[in-house]
């Protein structure tokens, strides 16, 4: 039998944010009242960790607000055709983002392998388009 349960309440009120799931772990980006907030939730501990503030603004308003991640390393947040990296073992963001150069809206972010990232796009026409991004993290 499936059973729900509550957990601990977020550390402060948001909406408009984004999450992404990297092993035992929640992170959380953005919310109304702060576009710069960044924290963690430990799911075994039950315990959220607010980490530095974003080193961008988090803004709902951008329809491409994306995150995942590789590796379970990095967490990838794409942000006004910009995509940043935060390196979850070295707790900290890297300082000059990727800049896309996709045509489009509606884009998204997938996390494929240990060294890519596609990005999807739609046009204004409705055309979908598939971009492959290989990284050298390390």
């Amino acid at each position: 039998l499936d059973t729900w349960s509550n957990e601990k309440d977020y550390i402060e009120e948001i909406s408009a944010s984004e999450m992404v799931v990297v092993q035992n772990k929640i992170y959380l980006l953005g919310g109304n009242a702060n576009n710069k907030n960044f924290s963690c939730f430990d799911i075994a501990l039950n315990t959220w960790t607010a980490k530095a503030d974003l080193t961008f603004d988090w803004s709902y308003s951008v329809r491409e607000n994306v995150v995942t991640n590789l590796k379970n390393r990095y967490i990838f947040a794409l942000n006004n055709k910009k995509v940043y990296i935060y390196d979850i073992v070295n707790d900290k963001w890297k300082k000059d983002p990727i800049t896309l150069s996709v045509i489009g809206k509606a884009i998204n972010l997938f996390g494929y392998n240990d060294t890519t990232l596609l990005v999807t796009s739609v046009s204004d026409t409705g055309d979908f388009t598939l971009y492959k991004l290989t990284l050298n993290l390390l």
